[in-house]
């Protein structure tokens, strides 16, 4: 039985065969709690990039793992057998392998999980010119739309370089923030962080069925920064006092502060000039990708988007992220540069001729003077 060309019936949910006839029933299994993926990171699992053809060996690989992820349907382990057709699906992609998956994620309650897969399906199956698979797919995504359980981040610092939000340690994109996005019924460990401030966590359990639960990310906390611990200075012993001191001479350090003051201040400035320049080119960059987005996305509902649209969406949030880093970076060089030149000794000497005589009687003559 190969993977593509029949589906057997399993565990009495769904049927499909050479001739596309599909059997459903509604009995579902009751919803456990199991590993929460957000929808972003599920659509991103099996969206791929890359078509090339699989190898003979990973081929049979995913034929083994596939007949292994049926047994273990039949005998009413489909915890068990989700893990098969996702390893499955990773060596050999395949629309057949993405109906099993998707029905085995409705079995054990991941409502989100399933549903996104198979939008997934769908999306292959047209590619592949499968219109039975196609309706297939669609029709069971429909079916679940109504019963997802959703789940909505409200960022406090949504716009601080480097913000990062995880789901059960999976990234959660920053177009998602504020949104209702769906996710699979249980429990959520979400982390907020960024750089220079503290770590931020909290448990949220999403109740199965239709509602969107909240959760609130707050402020980050700015991360003191310890000082280093206060250094023993030695008194050095005191030097016998010359007969007679002439006067400390002009200070050539001060001369050289100032132009290399000014010389890291011209550096400081060329360098955020270009970071300010590098953030407009990815801000450009991120709009153009999200308008291309929106264009492999429905009209009726945004958050439904082919494979195209979620990988240019991906793309712009990416280039969005840039963008600020480049900004921020840029403005603080720029300021600090300009600050410098500004505090920047001018440079002017003054000089004068002195005479001063020792207690022995005799005359020095001395120069001094400031650069």
């Amino acid at each position: 039985m190969h993977r593509s060309a029949k589906l057997e019936q399993h565990s009495g949910t769904f049927v499909f065969t050479r001739q596309g006839q599909i059997a459903r029933t509604w009995a579902h299994l009751a919803p456990r709690i199991a590993l929460v993926v957000l929808l972003p990171t599920v659509v991103s699992l099996f969206c791929r990039t890359s078509h090339a053809q699989a190898s003979a060996a990973d081929r049979a690989a995913a034929e083994a793992l596939f007949e292994q992820g049926m047994a273990l349907m039949e005998k009413g382990q489909a915890s068990d057998a989700c893990p098969k057709f996702e390893a499955s699906q990773e060596l050999d992609p395949g629309v057949g392998t993405l109906l099993y998956l998707a029905d085995c994620y409705e079995t054990v309650g991941r409502t989100a999980s399933a549903w996104a897969t198979f939008l997934q399906a769908s999306y292959a199956a047209r590619n592949a010119g499968q219109a039975d698979r196609q309706q297939l797919a669609e029709s069971n995504a429909d079916r679940i739309k109504p019963t997802l359980s959703k789940l909505k981040l409200e960022v406090a610092q949504g716009d601080v370089p480097g913000m990062t939000v995880t789901n059960d340690g999976q990234d959660v994109p920053a177009a998602t923030w504020g949104a209702e996005v769906p996710v699979d019924p249980g429990e959520h460990e979400i982390v907020a962080s960024a750089e220079g401030k503290r770590p931020w966590n909290a448990t949220v359990i999403i109740p199965s069925g239709p509602g969107t639960t909240s959760l609130s990310v707050p402020a980050l906390e700015d991360d003191p920064v310890e000082a280093p611990p206060p250094q023993k200075s030695i008194a050095p012993a005191a030097a016998p006092a010359p007969a007679a001191a002439p006067p400390a001479p002009a200070s050539t350090a001060q001369r050289d502060n100032g132009s290399s003051q000014r010389l890291w201040g011209w550096v400081a400035v060329l360098s955020g000039g270009a970071a300010l320049a590098g953030g407009g080119l990815f801000t450009f960059l991120a709009v153009a990708d999200n308008g291309r987005a929106d264009d492999q996305c429905r009209q009726d509902d945004p958050t439904l988007c082919g494979e195209r649209g979620v990988e240019l969406g991906d793309s712009a949030a990416k280039k969005a992220n840039i963008a600020s880093i480049l900004g921020g970076v840029g403005g603080a060089l720029a300021i600090t540069g300009a600050v410098l030149l500004l505090t920047a000794p001018d440079g002017t000497e003054v000089a004068r001729l002195g005479v001063s005589s020792d207690f022995s009687g005799g005359h020095q003559l001395h120069l001094e003077g400031v650069w």
